[in-house]
């Protein structure tokens, strides 16, 4: 493995020429946006704005969703939507490469529409998800 230090590993981030394999770029990516996720969510939460918090949403397809509500099994939940989120991420780069760099902000918001939404569609049929109650 290569050393690298703090500034040179800045830099090479700004060139672009530190991840070069699609798996890690893919999972790395994927684990920032579900970290941002995560992030978002925690203050909407803490705010009173919303009601549920991604880890329970995740953790109910692993329990019940009662149980969700211990700490280590939200930690689970949260450990599983992070893994979800670096998974999409791999699955998202080989589009990105075919459709160009060009307007990050609008791709990643519909790649991202698109995911939540096919994911929640799919879990709904499948009878995954289970009607969560606020905690």
């Amino acid at each position: 493995m290569v050393k690298v230090k703090c500034n040179q590993f800045w830099s090479l981030m700004r060139q672009g020429k530190f991840l070069k394999d699609s798996i890690v770029l893919g999972s790395t990516a994927g684990l920032i946006g579900g970290i941002a996720m995560t992030m978002s969510n925690y203050l909407l939460y803490r705010r009173k704005k919303t009601e549920i918090r991604y880890g329970n949403i995740a953790g109910s397809l692993l329990m019940r969703p009662y149980k969700t509500k211990k700490p280590k099994n939200y930690a689970l939940g949260l450990m599983a939507h992070l893994i979800n989120g670096s998974i999409i991420g791999v699955l998202l780069v080989p589009l990105y490469r075919r459709t160009g760099l060009d307007f990050p902000l609008l791709k990643g918001s519909l790649s991202g529409l698109v995911t939540w939404q096919s994911l929640y569609t799919i879990g709904q049929r499948l009878g995954e998800f289970i009607k969560l109650h606020p905690i």
